[in-house]
C-alpha cells in the first residue's frame, strides 16, 4: 500500500516537473486524482472538464498530447466513458529546467540574500536638489 502512494507521489511530482502546457498537466494530475490501484481510470470528458474548469475541446486536446507522449493508453468504449492506463505518466519529458538530480535539489539551498539598508529606497528615483534650511 505504501509503495503505491509513493508511486502516485512521484508520478505527480513529475507531471509537475515536466514539460507540456499547464493545461496538458492539469489534465494529468485529475487523471491521477481518478487514480486506482488497477491504474485504470474512467473519469469521462465532461468530468475532467468541470474539474479542470476547462472547454471540453482543451480537454480533449490535452488528453490527445498526453497520448502522442506515451503518457497514458487509451482504451475507447463504445457508449462509456473511455479507460485511461497512468502508468506511463512519468515518461512524460522533462523541462529543461527541473532536469537536475533530485538528490541534488533537495540539498542545495539558495543563497542568502543580505538585509536592504531601511535608509535606501528600492524604487528608482530622481534626484532632488537640497533644500535650504531656515
Amino acid at each position: 500500500m505504501s509503495g503505491d502512494i509513493d508511486d502516485l507521489r512521484d508520478t505527480r511530482r513529475h507531471v509537475f516537473r515536466s514539460s507540456v502546457d499547464s493545461s496538458t498537466k492539469v489534465v494529468a494530475l485529475a487523471l491521477l486524482d481518478h487514480w486506482s490501484r488497477s491504474t485504470d481510470t474512467f473519469p469521462s470528458v465532461a468530468r475532467l472538464a468541470a474539474w479542470t474548469s476547462l472547454h471540453r475541446t482543451t480537454v480533449l486536446r490535452c488528453l490527445g498530447t498526453l497520448k502522442e507522449l506515451g503518457g497514458i493508453v487509451v482504451t475507447r468504449r463504445n457508449g462509456a466513458s473511455n479507460r485511461y492506463a497512468l502508468g506511463q505518466l512519468s515518461l512524460l519529458p522533462v523541462a529543461l529546467r527541473d532536469q537536475s538530480d533530485d538528490a541534488t535539489s533537495r540539498t542545495t539551498r539558495p543563497e542568502p540574500v543580505a538585509p536592504r539598508d531601511p535608509n535606501q529606497s528600492h524604487h528608482a528615483t530622481r534626484p532632488v536638489a537640497p533644500r535650504d534650511s531656515k
